[in-house]
């Protein structure tokens, strides 16, 4: 299941990875950001986390972390996080037509 690659950035590795090993290190990225107190990154991750769900066929899970990430954009002033988790959800929502 190929998802779009117009919102990945440069350094996103981690997403190319296989699915399990995506998923892991993007919880894994979340999780330690989170414990560290660093929230201005929280969009990015959960997009990443997110994108990295639906390469799993994890739809409804990616599905609700996207709409975390867009949640979470605006209240960090990050416009391009909200532009790419919008994008994710049209991902999400192409693949159920």
């Amino acid at each position: 299941m190929p998802i779009s690659t117009r919102a990945l950035r440069p350094g996103d590795e981690h997403l190319r990875a296989s699915a399990p090993v995506g998923i892991q290190r993007s919880r894994r990225a979340l999780d330690v950001t989170r414990r560290a107190g660093e929230v201005n990154f929280e969009a990015d991750l959960r997009y990443d986390f997110a994108t990295a769900l639906l390469r799993s066929g994890e739809g409804t899970a990616a599905r609700a972390e996207y709409e975390r990430s867009l949640a979470v954009a605006p209240e960090r002033r990050q416009p391009c996080a909200e532009a790419r988790a919008t994008a994710g959800l049209a991902d999400c929502s192409a693949l159920h037509r």
